[in-house]
């Protein structure tokens, strides 16, 4: 029964390797058109049982952001006209 289980615990870190990849691709991919921001929304909505691995890298990923910007303040900012 431990084996089981143990194979288990394997199979669902691989698979959550594998959501990460895919948010991670999706992440990188993303714009700032509605049919960008619905397909990662759509996307989100059909994988909710990975809810807690996306919410995770999702703020992750904002922070990542911020810290760049807050580096980078001139490519944060909007072009002068």
């Amino acid at each position: 029964m431990a084996a089981g289980s143990g194979a288990a615990s394997g199979q669902s870190r691989g698979s959550a390797a594998v959501l990460e990849s895919s948010l991670d691709r999706r992440f990188q991919g993303v714009t700032n058109t509605m049919e960008s921001i619905q397909g990662l929304s759509t996307w989100c909505i059909e994988n909710k049982k990975h809810h807690s691995i996306i919410v995770r890298h999702w703020i992750k990923r904002l922070r990542k952001c911020e810290y760049q910007s807050r580096a980078h303040p001139a490519a944060a900012q909007p072009a002068e006209r």
